[in-house]
């Protein structure tokens, strides 16, 4: 009976340290679950918080209901710039002894608080006005227009002047002058590759600094004929609406001079005009061609001269209209197409109307001559089945669709 005693109270023991263990055990891992709750709590928190913020934040800036603000100008100047919600920076340039701009704008609603900075007390060159908008909760959107006062500048340290100053492809707000010193250049579409600013010292001992919207240009630009030229591309480097480009000139003594252009980026699509004229020579066109022999060539070749005054390149297509084939070997008579000399296609000629070629490319501001001969070649077959045969047809050019 004492040896079952025993054998019993070992068990309880053996059960009550296993026990006494698990309950251990149990502890620790409701401990970690309460530092893990405990740090999933702050963390959300926070995040709530922050998303909260971003939440308020976007609801001003992405409002679809209703717009924050409706229209911005400047009264006096309301062409001076295309207002559009999500593009943050205008400019405007305005005469010597500007000394203020009265800014108007319209509302999406009136809960919204506008405070206007920076419009009064004008100095020549750069002013920057700034908008702020503000809802209910305090959160903010600013536009910003750089209002720049014509300078009346003095011709002193000639030394740092730039000579001349372009943009390719579009036209500085007014002639350049050494002693004009912020130009406007406007109309860059975001579609275009690349612009290329070009421009020349009067001193090329002197350095040159270049920015972009505050950032510097690191890139050494590329210096030929004593031009300096910086590619800037547009869909990476700059951003729609304005974008400041600074030129800074130094000598070794310290003293500076700087250049600023205001690029102006719009994204919408410039509607593009292209109209070409077509001279068909003396035939207007039409071509016919009987009574060959094999191994004949044609020796007098339709011409056509295609010019394209436009600013544009262009594409078209050639055609071949009011066919009339009667040979019976068709495969035996064949067209080369020419242009400048240059043979650019060559083929058969058809038995119905169609395209002798397709999407063939025109250059903006182009003259070019094209002309196309005919052949009726030698071959195996007995060809005499064509004797009288007749081709005729009139060539048209048309704009590729």
């Amino acid at each position: 009976m004492d040896i079952n005693n025993d054998e019993l109270k070992k068990d309880l023991e053996e059960q009550y340290a296993m026990l006494e263990e698990e309950i251990q055990e149990d502890k620790k891992k409701k401990r970690y679950l309460l530092i893990f709750i405990f740090f999933l709590s702050m963390f959300l928190i926070i995040f709530g918080t922050t998303f909260s913020y971003y939440r308020l934040y976007e609801k001003i800036i992405n409002e679809e209901k209703e717009s924050i603000i409706k229209d911005l100008y400047i009264e006096g100047y309301e062409d001076a710039f295309e207002f559009d919600p999500s593009i943050y920076k205008y400019v405007l340039y305005v005469s010597n002894g500007t000394t203020s701009v009265n800014i108007k704008y319209v509302l999406g609603n009136l809960k919204y608080q506008v405070e206007i900075i920076g419009n009064d007390n004008l100095k020549p060159g750069v002013n920057e006005v700034q908008i702020i908008i503000k809802d209910e909760e305090g959160n903010e959107i600013k536009y910003t227009i750089d209002v720049i006062v014509a300078e009346e500048e003095t011709k002193k340290d000639t030394d740092l002047f730039l000579k001349n100053l372009s943009v390719s492809n579009h036209q500085l707000s007014e002639p350049f002058e050494t002693t004009k010193s912020i130009y406007v250049v406007d109309g860059i579409r975001k579609y275009e590759d690349k612009i290329i600013i070009g421009f020349e010292l009067l001193d090329n001992s002197n350095k040159v600094m270049l920015k972009i919207n505050g950032a510097e240009i690191t890139r050494n630009p590329i210096f030929e004929d004593n031009q300096y030229k910086v590619n800037l591309f547009v869909d990476t480097e700059l951003v729609l609406g304005t974008n400041k480009f600074e030129i800074i000139i130094s000598d070794n003594d310290g003293n500076e001079k700087k250049y600023i252009l205001y690029l102006i980026v719009s994204s919408t699509e410039e509607q593009r005009v292209v109209e070409i004229a077509v001279d068909y020579g003396n035939d207007n066109g039409n071509y016919v061609v009987s009574n060959i022999i094999p191994g004949w060539e044609s020796l007098e070749k339709q011409h056509l001269t295609i010019t394209n005054n436009s600013n544009y390149n262009t594409n078209i297509d050639i055609n071949w209209n009011n066919v009339i084939n009667s040979f019976v070997n068709v495969e035996d008579l064949e067209f080369l197409l020419y242009k400048e000399n240059k043979l650019i296609k060559t083929g058969k000629l058809p038995t119905k109307d169609g395209k002798l070629i397709s999407n063939l490319e025109v250059e903006a501001n182009s003259k070019t001559n094209y002309y196309i001969s005919y052949k009726y070649i030698y071959s195996d077959e007995d060809q005499n089945i064509d004797q009288g045969k007749s081709f005729s047809t009139t060539i048209s050019i048309t704009l590729t669709k």
